[in-house]
């Protein structure tokens, strides 16, 4: 039953605006993602989604996500094992989370603030969303952690602040950038695989983007 409410979500969460559809919008909060970005135009967008947190009794909307991926040939073989698979089924497979989560191709993930969250809640969030996923590399995790701290001093994550996160084919690097201004890279492929995992593996914390994701994933692979 809640395959089934996220999948109809996605109906909600993914729509394309105007006839040149090059910008999705994420219903819940009203971001708007372009198709191909500008810095990477060979990254291609491939869900979005939200992330709700309740406080109290109340479920607030944190942020949106977005999931590119570059569509290589390379990047579809390794994804023909799912050809035919619905779309309900594929968000249930660790299969299809190790090979996009943990694979090595390129691939990049942005997160636009829905409301006004403290520096040290956000860099906390996402930390403690990482740590329970990734092996043997603490140092990496505590890297991550301080390039986002630098981009967040002063100014908090507030209301609209952009996050990109981008690993690049074969690099085991994930680099941070925040409102545009790169802050870092992080040398780990550990951390690559646990920081996509968050949004991709069967815990996802959005699961409204990765129903999206296997959507999309769903429609490559006709």
């Amino acid at each position: 039953m809640v395959i089934v409410v996220y999948f109809a979500f996605v109906i909600l969460a993914l729509t394309i605006v105007g006839s040149s559809s090059l910008e999705v919008k994420e219903k819940a909060t009203g971001h708007m993602y372009t198709q191909i970005p500008e810095d990477d135009k060979k990254l291609e967008l491939v869900g979005v989604g939200v992330r709700v947190k309740k406080i109290g009794p109340i479920k607030v909307n944190v942020y949106s996500a977005a999931l590119y991926l570059e569509k290589s040939s390379a990047l579809l073989n390794s994804l023909k094992a799912f050809k035919g698979i619905s779309t309900e089924k594929l968000q249930s497979s660790e299969d299809l989370s190790n090979a996009l989560g943990g694979s090595t191709h390129t691939k990049s993930i942005v997160l636009k603030m829905a409301r006004d969250v403290g520096s040290n809640t956000m860099v906390e969030a996402l930390a403690e969303s990482v740590k329970p996923r990734i092996v043997g590399d603490s140092s990496s995790l505590s890297h991550f952690q301080s390039l986002l701290s630098k981009g967040l001093a002063g100014i908090g994550a507030k209301k609209n602040t952009e996050f990109r996160f981008r690993s690049v084919s074969l690099s085991n690097q994930l680099s941070v950038a925040i409102n545009g201004v790169e802050q870092g890279v992080v040398n780990s492929g550990a951390l690559c695989r646990a920081f996509f995992n968050v949004y991709l593996d069967q815990d996802s914390v959005s699961p409204p983007l990765k129903a999206s994701v296997c959507h999309t994933i769903s429609k490559w692979l006709l």
